[in-house]
Order: structure tokens, then C-alpha cells, then sequence
């Protein structure tokens, strides 16, 4: 269509907006939903089994889950961030101060790692690798509270070494599930 003096119509980039925020919008709230499912999945299930890093099983199942179906480049961040803001409620009953920020950093460490391998079928041991990998930063920065004089039990009862392999291995198995989850998802499609 044109106007009365022959020029075309100014484009409406608002309708365009709009219906380009609405299904962002709807994958950043599912996003947040995870997280949101991680942080009661660790809520729920605290029984006292005396095995560090077990909840990383759980933990990188949704958030890699999310970082793998997600479009979003910090997909994985905004999980681990809505999970951590959940931890601060008192109701949940965490006792560990840090663990928001724990929660955090393996968000971020997802992000950076697997933004930098750029995602390709090829090195599916890499990404669960990422996985494991950034799950470790846990035990790290608690082994760094641990030695600067802030008890951590799980140190205390198996060292330093032990929470370290077993943060990994379970992340990294987290990961190969949501890896699995993944190709199943694209393969139906």
C-alpha cells in the first residue's frame, strides 16, 4: 500500500516485536521453572546418605537439560540463578550459606564452557565433560571456605579428594541423561 503522495508505508515493527517476545518470554519462564524444580528436587530429597555430590546427578540433568533445548545463550545461568534465589527462602531449610552462589557459578561455568565448544553431535563426551567439569567448582570454592577455617562435614568425613571425583561423576552422568533427554527430543521431532 502507499500513501497519498505515492511513497510505500512505514513498516510497523511493534507487531513484529510483539510476537517475537511472547515465545522468549514463555522460554524464560521455563527456564526459571527448572531452576525452580532444582532447588525443591534438592529440598526434598536431603536424606543423610553421606555421599558428596549426589544431587549433582539431578542438579545438571535439568540445567544442562535446559542449556541443550534452550535457544537462549545463558540459558543455563538464568536456571542456576532462579535456583539460587530459591535457596535464600527459609522454608527450604539449606544451611550452607554459599550455596547460592555455588548454584551460580555453575551456571556461569556451563555457559562459558559450552558457548566456547559450540555444541556439535561430535563431542557429546565433551559437553558431559562441561558438565562434570563445572559441578566441580562446588567442592573448589568450598575446599577454599574449608581451608580459610569455614567447616564443611563433607570434607571433614572423606577429604578433599573424594567430594571432588564424586561432584564429577555425578554431574558428568547428569549430563550424558540430559545429553540422552536431548537427542531423543530432537530425534521425535
Amino acid at each position: 500500500m502507499k500513501t497519498l503522495s505515492g511513497k510505500p508505508l512505514q513498516k510497523n515493527t511493534s507487531e513484529l516485536s510483539r510476537s517475537l517476545s511472547v515465545p522468549y518470554a514463555l522460554e524464560v519462564g521455563l527456564i526459571i521453572i527448572a531452576g525452580a524444580l532444582v532447588t525443591l528436587i534438592h529440598a526434598k530429597f536431603r536424606y543423610p546418605m553421606n555421599i558428596p555430590g549426589r544431587h549433582g546427578l539431578d542438579f545438571m540433568l535439568i540445567i544442562m537439560s535446559t542449556k541443550l533445548l534452550s535457544k537462549i545463550n545463558f540459558s543455563a545461568t538464568i536456571a542456576s540463578s532462579s535456583a539460587a534465589l530459591l535457596t535464600l527462602i527459609p522454608m527450604w531449610g539449606f544451611k550452607d550459606p554459599f550455596l547460592p552462589a555455588y548454584f551460580v557459578m555453575v551456571g556461569l561455568m556451563i555457559d562459558l564452557l559450552y558457548n566456547g565448544i559450540k555444541s556439535n553431535p561430535k563431542k557429546v563426551i565433551l559437553i558431559a565433560f562441561v558438565g562434570g567439569l563445572a559441578y566441580t567448582m562446588i567442592p573448589l570454592l568450598r575446599s577454599i571456605l574449608f581451608f580459610a577455617g569455614y567447616p564443611y562435614m563433607s570434607f571433614i568425613k572423606h577429604g578433599v579428594v573424594i567430594p571432588f571425583i564424586t561432584h564429577f561423576l555425578f554431574a558428568t552422568t547428569g549430563s550424558f541423561a540430559a545429553l540422552g533427554l536431548g537427542w531423543l527430543s530432537k530425534r521425535k521431532k
